[in-house]
């Protein structure tokens, strides 16, 4: 209650809600479902007392919904923010029913919903296209997962990681440009390339046609053989980078 009550005096000051609190309530809210109970008692509490209930809230408990993978109950606390509290869904509140679909891989349902979030005229952020992109990367549907990469804002290495791996493995030769172009794009970001994207690579025999990307100094004038050594060399010391600092 304290915490939906912050939100309310959040809103009534037109103060800016930090995602990192919407997040740490959403998990608090989906950490069982008497929880989730609990909270809705309380939006309802809150309204039957003439009380303005935030659309923060309502969000928090639809992400507590999609944590747990009620998809059902996530999908009608998102009509009800509509219809029983009459509040104006937002961009989180459509990413937190995202999330939902997302989580249970109802790629149909996340893909429809994105559709109606458009026809109700809420704008997409980087969680919606990043959401969109793993759907379409998990679906095969790489040119539209491309689409969404493309209006994510400073994307990070695991979105470039995402799609670079599926464009690579899916052998897709039309989209192999797109991947070095991507490749190019995250070496410019100041992004390391992962050992596990090394591999994918050498496995897909690029190492030779992108070596200039790649190694740029060191493999010029090398075999293919040579510069898939470099590369699997490479990928051996990322992986172990990574492992020194997980631990």
């Amino acid at each position: 209650p304290k915490a939906f009550a912050t939100l309310e005096a959040m809103e009534a000051a037109s103060v800016a809600c930090p995602p990192a609190l919407i997040t740490m309530l959403a998990d608090a809210c989906g950490s069982t479902p008497q929880e989730l109970d609990r909270a809705y008692e309380v939006l309802l509490d809150l309204k039957d007392a003439g009380r303005p209930v935030s659309i923060h809230a309502l969000n928090a408990v639809i992400e507590g919904c999609s944590v747990i993978g009620d998809l059902n109950r996530a999908y009608e606390t998102f009509d009800e923010a509509h219809n029983t509290f009459a509040l104006r869904r937002t961009t989180a509140t459509y990413n937190a029913l995202l999330r939902g679909y997302s989580n249970v891989s109802n790629h149909v349902g996340l893909r429809k919903l994105y559709v109606a979030m458009m026809e109700d005229d809420v704008d997409a952020d980087n969680r919606t296209h990043d959401l969109l992109m793993h759907s379409y990367c998990s679906t095969g549907n790489l040119a539209i997962a491309l689409e969404h990469f493309r209006c994510i804002c400073r994307p990070s290495m695991n979105q470039y990681m995402a799609l670079l791996i599926r464009i690579i493995n899916s052998g897709a030769k039309d989209l192999f440009p797109v991947a070095l172009e991507l490749l190019t794009a995250m070496q410019r970001d100041g992004f390391p390339i992962p050992g596990a994207l090394q591999r994918a690579i050498v496995i897909a025999k690029l190492h030779d046609q992108w070596a200039h990307v790649l190694h740029p100094r060191k493999v010029r004038g090398k075999t293919s053989k040579g510069a898939a050594a470099d590369l699997h060399a490479d990928a051996a010391t990322a992986d172990r980078d990574s492992h020194q600092t997980r631990a």
